[in-house]
Protein backbone atom coordinates (compact mmCIF):
# COMPACT_ATOMS: atom_id res chain seq x y z
CA UNK A 1 0.00 0.00 0.00
CA UNK A 2 2.51 2.58 -1.13
CA UNK A 3 0.06 5.38 -1.96
CA UNK A 4 -3.12 6.09 -0.02
CA UNK A 5 -5.91 8.61 -0.38
CA UNK A 6 -8.12 9.95 2.41
CA UNK A 7 -11.48 11.63 1.95
CA UNK A 8 -14.68 12.16 3.85
CA UNK A 9 -18.20 11.84 2.61
CA UNK A 10 -21.64 12.15 4.04
CA UNK A 11 -23.39 8.85 4.62
CA UNK A 12 -26.83 8.66 3.02
CA UNK A 13 -26.98 12.48 2.77
CA UNK A 14 -27.87 12.85 6.45
CA UNK A 15 -24.81 14.86 7.42
CA UNK A 16 -23.41 11.79 9.13
CA UNK A 17 -19.84 11.64 7.86
CA UNK A 18 -17.38 8.82 7.35
CA UNK A 19 -13.65 8.90 6.61
CA UNK A 20 -12.51 6.68 3.76
CA UNK A 21 -8.91 5.49 3.30
CA UNK A 22 -8.18 3.97 -0.08
CA UNK A 23 -5.29 2.46 -2.01
CA UNK A 24 -4.99 4.97 -4.85
CA UNK A 25 -3.29 2.70 -7.37
CA UNK A 26 -5.51 -0.34 -6.84
CA UNK A 27 -8.67 1.74 -6.32
CA UNK A 28 -9.69 -0.32 -3.29
CA UNK A 29 -11.07 0.84 0.04
CA UNK A 30 -8.78 0.03 2.96
CA UNK A 31 -10.82 1.49 5.80
CA UNK A 32 -14.08 3.30 6.53
CA UNK A 33 -14.13 5.13 9.86
CA UNK A 34 -16.94 6.86 11.68
CA UNK A 35 -16.95 10.66 11.59
CA UNK A 36 -14.47 12.98 9.89
CA UNK A 37 -12.22 13.95 12.76
CA UNK A 38 -8.46 13.76 13.15
CA UNK A 39 -8.92 11.00 15.73
CA UNK A 40 -10.66 8.79 13.17
CA UNK A 41 -7.60 8.73 10.93
CA UNK A 42 -5.20 8.54 13.90
CA UNK A 43 -6.95 5.38 15.11
CA UNK A 44 -6.49 3.76 11.70
CA UNK A 45 -2.78 4.60 11.65
CA UNK A 46 -2.42 3.27 15.22
CA UNK A 47 -3.73 -0.12 14.07
CA UNK A 48 -1.04 -0.56 11.42
CA UNK A 49 2.17 -2.49 11.93
CA UNK A 50 5.56 -0.80 11.66
CA UNK A 51 6.07 -2.53 8.29
CA UNK A 52 2.75 -1.23 6.99
CA UNK A 53 3.53 2.31 8.12
CA UNK A 54 6.95 2.17 6.48
CA UNK A 55 5.27 0.98 3.27
CA UNK A 56 3.26 4.19 2.91
CA UNK A 57 5.18 6.40 0.50
CA UNK A 58 2.56 9.11 -0.05
CA UNK A 59 -0.88 10.15 1.10
CA UNK A 60 -3.30 12.60 -0.42
CA UNK A 61 -6.23 14.18 1.38
CA UNK A 62 -9.22 16.21 0.35
CA UNK A 63 -10.47 17.24 3.77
Amino acid sequence: MAHIGVDETSFRKRHTYVTIVSHTKAGTVLHVGEDRKKETLSQWYAGLTVEQLEGIKSSSMDM
